[in-house]
């Protein structure tokens, strides 16, 4: 009795509170929701209701933060045949600060919008005429270019913008997705009824935000192309935009066997092929930081000079590898999903050069073509060869892109089909 007088005494407060008061701050809900659902979504925004996770959180941690120079970047996966065309990077990064890091944790990487969406950002505001053509006076050291703007675009935001506005729009906030809250907010600021009420209902309803905005990854500046009513004012329009969030690569390697100064990353670069209607060419799409991080190694090797990342380590809860050595293992991964495996059985594999005993480790990987997608079939085939031990998983991967002619149950396409699938289940003794 007493739980349900103070859960109507606190909906009473809340529900007749101004409009202007936050005490459960960032959502705006839909007038069609029930009471119920209404305030769970609301209590879902406050921050004594959210989740706690140890060593890491969206935000940059600062004792754990550091720079890594990328020193090497290899391909170890490409497919261009595909669409969308996949490739699979493997960066070497040396920290600037030793990390105290474990197999099973990431890295966090704060990526910039690009500087396609950043030049066409412009032109829109020039084109509504909300930013004026006119120097600001401001030195370029006020600027924080990231490595992947050419010069023109740099001139052109030192002559457009505020350089605390352009730094904002560069790497605080994100242009690329926009939400439903900024849907709605954007909605608020269009002139005509008609843009008003269809970017209102993307906001409240999922199945359009997902059929109209979400299927065609429209990014914010080509909503605002869109709606030509919307005329939001520059800083209105950063206060709205959501924040850039830093994106997280598992570590591939083991602090015992490199020391805590070197870590290795894979990255997948997805080049989605859109084809929109209306449009005759087609749009494509990569990944905010993986398309970042492949500019950065295309920038490295024109210059010639290495290049500095900003990034921090966010410590993994439960996914490390057991306290005892000796306890055996299973490992199943898929694509890139092997990353953080690869550091586990490496330090496995230096545990026991340094006369630990070790326990069985068991390896489930899949992959579509063994000659394209078996990432780091080399280095498992060799660990699996020092332990003096060829398993069947193993005579398939060295045969990996070859096309057998043996039928197998008298099905020879049956058999085809499941080599092209190429799924391999490797067993490993540490």
């Amino acid at each position: 009795m007493l739980h349900r007088c103070l859960l109507i005494t606190f909906i009473a407060f809340y529900l007749h509170l101004p409009p202007s008061t936050e005490v459960l701050p960032s959502f705006r809900i839909a007038p069609d929701y029930g009471w119920k659902r209404q305030l769970f979504r609301r209590a879902r925004g406050a921050r004594w209701l959210q989740p706690r996770l140890r060593g890491g959180s969206d935000r940059m941690p600062s004792a754990s933060t550091a720079s890594a120079t990328m020193e090497e970047v290899k391909s170890i996966s490409e497919s261009g045949h595909d669409e969308p065309a996949r490739r699979v990077l493997e960066f070497s990064l040396d920290f600037s600060k030793p990390l105290e890091y474990m197999p099973g944790d990431c890295i966090g990487i704060v990526c910039p919008n690009p500087p396609d969406l950043m030049a066409k950002l412009l032109d829109v505001l020039l084109a509504r005429k909300l930013i004026r053509e006119e120097g600001k006076g401001a030195s370029r050291a006020e600027f924080r270019f990231p490595e992947t703007y050419d010069e023109s675009v740099r001139e052109r935001t030192m002559r457009l913008l505020d350089p605390k506005i352009a730094n904002q729009l560069m790497w605080e906030r994100d242009l690329t997705c926009p939400p439903k809250k900024l849907l709605r907010s954007l909605a608020d600021l269009c002139a005509d009824e008609a843009d008003k009420s269809e970017l209102m209902e993307a906001g409240i309803s999922q199945r359009k935000f997902v059929q109209d905005f979400v299927s065609c990854r429209l990014d914010v500046v080509e909503v605002i192309q869109m709606f030509k009513s919307c005329t939001p004012d520059l800083r209105q329009l950063v206060e709205m935009l959501p924040p850039q969030s830093p994106r997280y690569y598992s570590l591939s390697t083991s602090p015992l066997a490199r020391g805590s100064r070197k870590g290795k990353i894979l990255v997948s670069v997805c080049e989605n092929v859109l084809h929109r209607k209306g449009r005759s060419a087609p749009v494509r799409r990569r990944g905010l930081c993986s398309g970042y991080l492949e500019d950065l190694s295309h920038v490295a090797k024109e210059k010639g000079k290495l290049i500095t990342l900003e990034c921090f380590l966010r410590p993994s809860n439960d996914f490390h590898l057991p306290k005892d050595p000796r306890t055996p293992m299973m490992l199943v991964g898929f694509g890139t999903g092997v990353a953080p495996f690869l550091g586990f059985l490496e330090h496995r594999a230096e545990q026991r050069r340094r006369g630990q005993r070790t326990g069985e480790v068991y390896v489930v990987f899949s992959c579509r073509r063994l000659g394209v997608d078996f990432l780091h079939h080399e280095q498992l085939l060799s660990m699996m060869s020092t332990m003096g031990k060829e398993t069947a998983g193993e005579k398939q991967a060295e045969g990996a892109g070859k096309k057998t002619k043996e039928e197998v149950d008298g099905n020879q396409e049956r058999h085809e089909e499941d080599e092209e699938r190429g799924n391999l289940i490797r067993e490993l003794h540490a």
